[in-house]
């Protein structure tokens, strides 16, 4: 299918044939790259180990006898020179004789670490039949690509650093720079002209993409439909599915066989909603052949997040696994699996999946907070205490939850009269988020949003939001999924139970590149939609907590704006007074209120239907106790009295 397959095979069948005598069983992808320590040329110790957590490392197998060598060399001194800062590091290994070697490598400058091979570490990578031969390792210390031979395998080996690159999504200008140089070498490389159309999609410039994937020709019909499928992709990620349809049709005719032709067709389906079609395609691109890895293991990865959303937990974790030894760069899979691994309670195991994504982006959002979140659930499985207090609460909750039951009438009437103004504590249950359309994404997002959010309500002081593990284990109990509490009664009788004010409910929606949050706050007595919101923004890094500080700012305007704080004064002093709001209800120091008395009747027909409020004064809350609090007088139009009502300024 391509050219450069053909070249890998004839080098595979060559280091079967020649270097077998050498061989002590042949590393693939995937493996654990050998560890050994050598010296550099300047008789300073260099182990593999000391090098692990950079972003690339390209271990270089050579002879400088040999011209293909050479002409990699030449190669790699460009890229190391361009990108070694950025973290790829390049590593050269050579048997030959130590003062040629470092005669050459000062009269060429190479720059990158060169390595005398005094131990046989080149029989240990079998890298001594063919040269030169190149392994890269990612960040883990793990295989990820193998090449042997120069010539079209240097050309290869562009390709593979900038494919490696475009993987890890960092900066996708240093991979399609490197694909520019291999199309440099060779104009008609398919495989680097691509490279170079899906980083312009990555970056949304599609109009760039879109030029590239036009020049894709060529007479051979598997060209053609790598040319269609890219095509596909743009329209696609347009949002026009018609057009993108009918190019992965006609790529689809010219080649069957080729996997990211289904992929984008599943990813349509998905964001069409149509999730039983889509993973039958991500199903069917498994078993396809691919131009890069990282399209196979997107296959796989897309059908592990339908098989979890299914709740067939055990087939997901077995794609997630197929996608991340595909493509070791895969974060995606890499903390999906950890969120499978969570699911079935193992914490430990999922804190490192967390942790190996960030070897690889430690700026990647989503692992940072679901391994904060599972260390956090790690530490509460072993707090027995904490154990205790929330079995006995949730005990508690759920008899109230099933003799739920109005009063009966001589309660009803001789009912102690309340305090109908002084506002309660502001209790909200955020009931859940639902995961709807759009593409896969990833596992974790909604509950990870959805606790950036209670976390962010709660920071405010103003609101006591239910404990997270109260809710998880009061659901699991009552055994009460997703779907029972789409139902706004199951919802609502939840909701008192907690003895919260107002439920949450809500929804993220992933559209191509962008991610939309719908949120709806019921209030539990009247069972009026108080709160109703819609936010919509990229999906970039930082968007989790952008999102869920944005929405919580809103959030609590809209409360202040619907639930002020209203109080009675008890006690009133020479120059300030005592109100019976205090820290359990919300309130902070610096909250102006107004101080209210009863006016004149309102009438109609006769028949009073209320009272005027007059505003005799202003106070401002100065200490903050428990159930009271202390604000000083800032006016007063007549003398303050006990018992009269106070309200929340709203600025």
């Amino acid at each position: 299918m391509f050219k450069h397959k053909i070249s890998i095979l004839i080098a595979g069948l060559l280091i079967i044939t020649i270097g077998g005598s050498y061989a002590h069983g042949a590393l693939t992808q995937g493996d654990e790259a050998p560890s050994f320590t050598l010296m550099d040329l300047k008789s300073n110790p260099v182990s593999l180990e000391g090098l692990h957590g950079r972003n690339m490392i390209v271990l270089y197998f050579f002879t400088i006898d040999s011209r293909p060598c050479r002409e990699g060399l030449i190669q790699l001194k460009e890229i190391y020179e361009r990108y070694g800062k950025e973290g790829i590091e390049v590593i050269g290994i050579s048997r030959d004789d130590p003062v040629k070697l470092k005669e050459f490598y000062e009269s060429n400058k190479l720059g990158f670490i060169v390595l005398n091979d005094s131990k046989d570490i080149s029989e240990l990578y079998n890298a001594r039949a063919i040269l030169p031969t190149t392994y890269i390792v990612s960040p883990r210390g793990r295989i990820t690509d193998i090449l042997q031979g120069g010539g079209a395998s240097t050309q290869h080996l562009l390709n593979s650093i900038a494919e490696r690159e475009f993987e890890r999504k960092r900066n996708l200008s240093i991979a399609r720079n490197i694909y520019k140089r291999a199309i440099k070498n060779n104009p008609e490389d398919i495989k680097a002209r691509s490279g170079i159309g899906y980083s312009y999609i990555k970056e949304g410039r599609l109009d760039k993409a879109e030029e590239e994937f036009m020049k894709i020709g060529g007479v051979d019909k598997e060209s053609k439909a790598i040319g269609k499928a890219g095509l596909a992709e743009t329209y696609y990620k347009r949002g026009d599915y018609k057009k993108a349809l009918t190019l992965l049709s006609e790529a689809e005719s010219l080649d069957p066989n080729y996997a990211y032709t289904y992929v984008i067709r599943g990813n349509i389906y998905t964001s069409q909603g149509d999730v039983k079609r889509a993973r039958a395609e991500f199903e069917i691109a498994t078993k396809k052949s691919s131009q890069f890895f990282w399209q196979k293991a997107m296959a796989y990865n897309n059908a592990g997040r339908i098989y979890s959303m299914e709740g067939q937990y055990d087939r997901a974790e077995k794609m997630y696994d197929e996608a991340g030894a595909i493509n070791p760069y895969h974060i995606e899979a890499l903390s999906n699996r950890g969120v499978i691994s969570e699911k079935k309670g193992d914490y430990s195991n999922a804190i490192a999946y967390y942790e190996n994504a960030l070897s690889i982006d430690p700026q990647d959002e989503l692992s940072m907070l679901l391994l904060k979140r599972a260390k956090e659930y790690l530490n509460y499985t072993r707090d027995h205490e904490q154990h205790k207090r929330i079995d006995k609460l949730v005990s508690d909750l759920i008899k109230r939850y099933k003799k739920q039951k109005r009063p009966g009438i001589l309660k009803r009437i001789f009912k102690k009269k309340e305090d109908t103004w002084t506002s309660r504590p502001m209790i909200i249950s955020m009931i859940g988020f639902e995961n709807l359309g759009g593409t896969p994404g990833r596992e974790g997002m909604v509950e990870i949003f959805q606790k950036q959010l209670s976390d962010s309500i709660q920071g405010s002081g103003r609101v006591q939001m239910v404990e997270r593990k109260i809710l998880d284990k009061l659901l699991e109990e009552l055994r009460l999924g997703s779907s029972d509490l789409a139902d706004p009664s199951t919802a609502l009788k939840v909701g008192k139970i907690l003895s919260a004010r107002l439920i949450t409910t809500g929804s993220l929606i992933r559209f191509e590149d962008d991610l939309q949050i719908n949120l709806r706050m019921v209030d539990t007595e009247t069972s009026a939609i108080k709160i109703s919101l819609t936010l919509k923004d990229k999906d970039r890094r930082g968007i989790i907590s952008g999102l869920a500080n944005t929405l919580s700012t809103d959030i609590l305007k809209r409360l202040k704006e619907e639930f002020p704080f209203r109080g009675k004064i008890v006690a009133v002093e020479e120059d300030r007074v005592i109100i019976n709001l205090g820290s359990r209800h919300g309130l902070t120091a610096k909250t102006r209120m107004n101080i209210i008395h009863k006016g004149k009747p309102i009438k109609v027909s006769g028949k009073v239907i209320g009272y005027q409020k007059e505003m005799i004064g202003t106070i401002e809350i100065t200490d903050v106790e428990e159930n009271i609090s202390y604000a000083i007088i800032i006016e007063k139009r007549r003398p303050l009295e006990k018992d009269q009502k106070v309200i929340e300024v709203i600025l």
